[in-house]
């Protein structure tokens, strides 16, 4: 009971944060993401929970709640309340030779080279089974693996780039046009792909093209309920559409709506059920205040045994067990752990132990802060602008592992680089654009 409680705390606590800072759409979007899996998904899943999984639901999701929820919402109430689609309302002429060309013609080089990976790779499906992604992607060329795995994981700073670009410069501006076909280029592309395979970047994707393509969002709790209900919608359909279409595998009775609905909603819930290892876990008498190191060292070994240990990185490739979380768990258990859900605060737990949920709440939310608070203050399309966005999409991964942030940040600069070199080309990142 208490338990409960304090989750109908939390989601009251959660409405009148989201109010205050409605305006922010970014911090409301952040906030959405972690109560989808730290509250919704823990708590609907409980209901099918018995006995001691319920003692274990009751433990984990109360401590969760008050060592790292709390803190967390509470460092995103204390946020500036700003609106960051100031930037919308000025239109300018770039420099002289207009947009640079360069910069979406090497977009659609990757855009063709990601879609003849996934057609003649056969990775258009990727739930194919862990051992045919593994092939698949062993038997590809390791330039063309790397340039496809750029083009997924940079997709949201691409889209956030081009819509932003749209957005800031007027629509005579030369090569304009060019922009904004890559644009919806991007976007059918990688809404087609991630409709077949993964609902929550399907998801986030959307709401990415709503709050930053479609023109300002006024700072209204309508529009946030909106948000919500568009969130709702989404995951509800795509469960439908992959149960009944692409996997067929049966677990849902169409003959009764109610079930339909039901068997839905516990589908989507365990999905996002971040306590469903440490169900496991309780098992073999898992203390949660203890810390192993094992996924952290893992984490920092794997990406490196690339290069000084390649038997290693493959053998590693061909077991599955390349998550830090993974290893963890294995670790514990003596097990064969290959998948469950993940986030930061999971991982947390599983190094760290439960009072370094703290820490991560103090240290998530207040970048959080720290990055909408500087893309609000930025007065020029520029460097600062261009980093401050890449950041974005990889902090909104909250289903990842710790050391997540740091590794795409190597892996998936280039693209970074990339924008910013193009744009230099033109003298467009000292023009004072925004203000």
């Amino acid at each position: 009971m208490i338990t409960y409680l304090l989750v109908a705390m939390a989601f009251l606590f959660s409405a009148l944060v989201i109010f205050r800072i409605r305006g922010n759409q970014i911090s409301v979007l952040f906030v959405f993401i972690v109560m989808v899996y730290v509250l919704a998904g823990p708590f609907v899943n409980s209901f099918s929970k018995v006995g001691g999984q319920l003692e274990t639901y009751y433990l984990y999701h109360a401590s969760i709640i008050i060592l790292f929820y709390f803190p967390f919402i509470g460092i995103i109430a204390t946020g500036k309340v700003i609106n960051l689609n100031h930037y919308g309302s000025i239109k300018v002429f770039p420099a002289n030779n207009g947009l640079p060309v360069l910069f979406p013609l090497l977009l659609l080089i990757f855009l063709v080279i990601f879609w003849n990976t996934v057609i003649d790779g056969g990775l258009l499906f990727r739930r194919i089974g862990h051992d045919a992604l593994f092939r698949a992607s062993a038997a590809m060329p390791k330039f063309q693996l790397y340039t496809y795995r750029l083009a997924v994981e940079t997709s949201f700073f691409v889209i956030l780039t081009l819509s932003s670009v749209l957005r800031v410069f007027d629509k005579a501006t030369k090569n304009r046009m060019l922009f904004k076909l890559t644009l919806i280029a991007y976007s059918v592309s990688f809404l087609a792909y991630f409709l077949i395979n993964s609902r929550m970047q399907f998801l986030l994707l959307v709401l990415v093209l709503i709050l930053n393509v479609t023109g300002h969002s006024r700072r209204s709790l309508r529009k946030v309920f909106w948000y919500g209900l568009t969130m709702i919608i989404i995951i509800a359909s795509m469960t439908l559409l992959r149960e009944f279409y692409f996997e067929g595998n049966d677990r849902l009775d169409d003959t009764s709506l109610a079930s339909v609905f039901l068997t839905t909603l516990n589908l989507i819930a365990a999905r996002v059920d971040i306590l469903e290892v440490l169900y496991q876990l309780d098992k073999v008498s898992f203390d949660p205040l203890s810390n192993n190191l094992t996924g952290l060292k893992q984490s920092i070994y794997f990406p490196l045994s690339f290069f000084i240990d390649p038997a290693y990185y493959e053998n590693t490739k061909a077991t599955l067990q390349t998550s830090s979380a993974v290893a963890v768990v294995n670790d514990i258990t003596g097990g064969s752990f290959i998948d469950f859900p993940k986030t930061y605060v999971i991982d947390t737990i599983l190094t760290f132990g439960m009072l370094g949920l703290p820490f991560l709440a103090v240290i998530y939310g207040g970048c959080i802060n720290k990055i909408t608070n500087l893309l609000a203050s930025v007065r020029r399309f520029g460097f600062k602008w261009l980093c401050l966005i890449f950041l974005i999409p990889i902090l909104l991964q909250f289903e990842k592992e710790l050391m997540s942030p740091f590794l795409y940040l190597l892996k998936w600069s280039p693209m970074l680089l990339i924008s910013i070199w193009s744009f230099s080309k033109t003298k467009l990142l000292a023009e004072p654009v925004l203000k």
